[in-house]
């Protein structure tokens, strides 16, 4: 007897009942009956009436934490065997274990808390509802008992999919139908030759039938986002340009004004690279001009040999140093010159949510006559609106700029204040070696930060892990950002 056969002779001695007593009573797995009650619906052969519900899916990295345990519960597991430091824990783990209660931090060291000595005993709700998540054929009405702000959390962390959904809720046999079960679906090759088709009745097509879900191929959140912010900044007037990732120290610091024993050049900063160790610098004019300028305003002697030693840019206003030099020994321009580029840059960071080693910059730059630091602030302050982001600016220090200052905008995920760029005057000592006797604005930001929040991430480590589930379901930014 087929299924659809004995589901057709349950409803005639039960009456009308639900997917989930049906389920139970015939031994059909829910995803199974349902679908075999959408078909016996198209044929007229019962009638069922719909409820908006939901569907949770849950995502590879979820499956992994209910089979591993959570990277918050792993902290702690080690957190009670040894003392750990903070800088050599997972970013993500340390965040949620603080978030829980279970540890704090004294002296950079993790302390567990009385809260997480009892951890073990009590359970995880988080771990829990995901396990009653994973349970084969989750019934409906267990769903909806689950409580929703865990549901939102693991969301959130990309460990679930939740989608609406119609769900069938009462099933009834429908006694108008004359429907012939073993009616045709699908012609095969023998039907036709042997004529099989004669005479038999044919199951009717709805194009209104549900279908499985397609994920059509589609760009990277962050390249949208950097399609979208390199449009921005065309708007704007501005004109794209690229640099070398690898570079001599010269054009990365040296021409930056940052003297050679400034803390930032440290390898605990800076990956200096042992192929190629050094790199010739064949600008000797533009080398002697620094040389003089870095005597005479830090009272040294610029060595020629770490000038040329090889390093990932630690920014994009290399970039920025680049064309500042083609500018100053070309004298056919039309002012204002207004520049912008896109790029990785890679610093020996310590990761944490906001922190990575390698993550992408923008730089900007501006040349024409009579420029203040209020043409940078409303250059700034015009980009940050295109974006959605609402800054607030106050004054800095850099070695390359006089004044300067730095931009901030407020994560309300974060609760806290997230540092967007920094930025000012180019100094005179650099752009009268590089021969400009007009003011350059520059400025340089972070671009991953400012997407974090409006992707809903808890850390940018989420932004490179490649998780599938994630891709699939992100939103789509095309539109601009509201951090």
């Amino acid at each position: 007897m087929s299924d659809k056969t004995r589901i057709l002779d349950f409803l005639k001695h039960s009456g009308d009942s639900t997917l989930e007593s049906i389920a139970k009573n015939l031994n059909i797995k829910i995803n199974t009956l349902i679908e075999l009650l959408k078909n016996m619906e198209v044929e007229k052969q019962i009638n069922i009436t719909y409820i908006d519900a939901l569907k949770v899916e849950i995502t590879k990295e979820g499956k992994i934490d209910i089979h591993e345990g959570f990277p918050e519960e792993k902290l702690l597991n080690e957190a009670k065997k040894s003392k750990l430091h903070i800088s050599n824990v997972d970013g993500i783990a340390l965040g949620w274990a603080k978030r829980n209660g279970w540890i704090s931090i004294i002296d950079n060291h993790i302390k567990i808390t009385e809260k997480g000595e009892h951890v073990e005993s009590e359970g995880y709700k988080l771990k829990e509802v995901l396990t009653k998540l994973n349970k084969e054929d989750i019934s409906t009405k267990e769903l909806s008992e689950l409580p929703t702000d865990i549901l939102k959390i693991l969301e959130s962390r990309n460990l679930i999919v939740i989608k609406k959904s119609r769900m069938p809720d009462t099933i009834s046999i429908n006694d108008k139908s004359n429907s012939n079960i073993n009616e045709i679906s699908q012609l095969t090759r023998s039907m036709i030759k042997e004529r099989l088709w004669e005479g038999a009745q044919f199951k009717r097509y709805d194009i209104n039938a549900g279908s499985d879900i397609t994920y059509p191929a589609r760009m990277h959140p962050m390249r949208i986002f950097l399609n979208r912010i390199a449009s921005i900044w065309v708007s704007m007037g501005f004109t794209e340009v690229k640099g070398p990732i690898i570079e001599p120290a010269f054009w990365n610091f040296d021409t930056l004004f940052i003297p050679q024993d400034h803390p930032s050049r440290d390898t605990q900063d800076t990956f200096f690279l042992s192929n190629p160790k050094d790199l010739d610098i064949t600008d000797i004019e533009l080398m002697s001009k620094f040389k003089k300028e870095h005597k005479r305003y830090w009272k040294y002697e610029m060595s020629e040999k770490i000038s040329g030693m090889g390093v990932l840019r630690t920014q994009t206003t290399s970039v920025s140093a680049r064309q500042m030099r083609i500018i100053g020994k070309s004298k056919d321009h039309e002012y204002p010159i207004k520049l912008f580029s896109i790029g990785k840059v890679f610093r020996n960071e310590s990761i944490d949510y906001k922190h990575l080693a390698e993550f992408y910059q923008l730089e900007g730059l501006v040349v024409g006559p009579s420029l203040s630091l209020a043409h940078l602030i409303w250059i700034i302050k015009e980009f940050a609106t295109n974006i959605g982001i609402d800054i607030k600016i106050r004054p800095s220090s850099f070695a390359f700029v006089e004044p300067g200052l730095e931009v901030y905008f407020y994560s309300e995920r974060h609760k806290t204040n997230i540092e967007l760029c920094g930025g000012g005057i180019i100094r005179k000592e650099i752009t009268n070696s590089m021969g400009i006797k007009k003011p350059v604005l520059a400025w340089g930001m972070g671009l991953d930060r400012a997407i974090m929040d409006e992707l809903k991430l808890d850390s940018i480590t989420e932004l490179y892990k490649n998780q599938l589930g994630w891709l699939r379901s992100v939103p789509d930014i095309n539109g601009g950002l509201n951090v």
